[in-house]
């Protein structure tokens, strides 16, 4: 193996950079769910989760101005 296929180059770092971050904030929500189920009863919690995030997608498309799916 030669040296420069061990050598990392930007792309990589970049790569392993963002790996981290999104394994930190993975990580914070454990900690921000353990607090949030501490002061809101388990299932007002999980309905507040799951209806923010089926609002997501359609805000997102509608921001993003992109025609909306067909479906067949």
């Amino acid at each position: 193996m030669s040296a420069a296929a061990v050598t990392p180059d930007r792309h990589t770092a970049g790569a392993e950079l963002a790996l981290v971050a999104v394994a930190a904030v993975w990580g914070l929500t454990f900690v921000m769910v353990q607090d949030a189920i501490a002061l809101l009863p388990t299932m007002a919690f999980l309905g507040y989760r799951f209806a923010s995030a089926g609002a997501d997608p359609p805000a997102l498309r509608a921001l993003a101005h992109a025609p909306a799916l067909a479906v067949p």
